[in-house]
């Protein structure tokens, strides 16, 4: 079954307008984002239970919680960010099913002992597990795309500079090559101005194919996959070049 939803707050701020507005257009459910004004992240316990019964009252249901997780610098407080990210948790638990959620811990007490409480705890454990995971990746991903942006001013300001001993060397060997014309120099100065132009000029290419190679790991690290599909050249690509 298909099950249309979306942000109702872009409607207005006030939570039954938003569902009259979705149910004239069936549908019957809302990604909570927003609610008077204020974040569903900053709504508080008896704000949220005044809701769930607004909500329940419509026949309606919460798809999603539309909250800023992941919006995170890499200096901002992350043990902050994390408790946002709980609080997200348990927002999503509170408006999927709170009362059946209820019922099913009273009749498990009474005919399963302590098994239910055991697989609370171990729901826990792996709730607190993959938390401990996601944070490590996020922070990982973070410092990733940040090193990456570094080296990218990095290598450009390098660049810059080797492009402006690449021209004093252009300039150089202009200037050897007529005096050897003029009569008043020798050949050798030339070939000297001639070698270390070409030196420059190695060096420039090499720096501009490091930068080309750190902007596809800046790629990467913002989330693309599409190096993972690339092939190796063929004999044929490989001869032509």
């Amino acid at each position: 079954m298909i099950v249309l939803t979306g942000f109702g707050d872009e409607i207005g701020p006030d939570i039954i307008e938003q569902m009259d507005v979705m149910a004239s257009e069936g549908v019957k459910h809302i990604e909570l984002r927003g609610v008077d004004n204020k974040s569903v992240m900053a709504l508080s316990q008896q704000e949220c239970a005044d809701l769930k019964k607004k909500l329940d009252d419509q026949g309606f249901g919460i798809s999603a919680i539309g909250s800023p997780i992941g919006k995170v610098k890499i200096d901002d407080d992350f043990d902050a960010h994390m408790d946002d990210f709980k609080h997200a948790l348990e927002l999503a638990k509170f408006f999927e099913s709170f009362v059946w959620s209820i019922m099913g811990s009273v009749t498990g007490v009474i005919w399963d002992g302590g098994r239910i409480g055991a697989e609370i705890d171990r729901s826990e454990a792996v709730l607190d597990e993959r938390l401990a995971a996601y944070g490590q990746a996020l922070l990982t991903a973070l410092v990733e795309v940040e090193s990456s942006l570094a080296l990218e001013r990095l290598q450009g300001d390098r660049i810059r500079i080797l492009e402006l001993q690449v021209a004093t060397a252009k300039r150089t060997l202009q200037s050897a090559r007529r005096r050897f014309g003029a009569g008043i120099g020798s050949y050798i100065a030339v070939l000297t101005a001639l070698r270390s132009l070409q030196a420059a000029e190695q060096t420039w290419l090499t720096s501009k194919r490091r930068l080309l190679s750190q902007r596809v790991q800046l790629y990467r690290a913002l989330g693309s996959r599409w190096t993972a599909e690339l092939e190796p050249p063929g004999d044929d690509e490989e001869d032509a070049s």
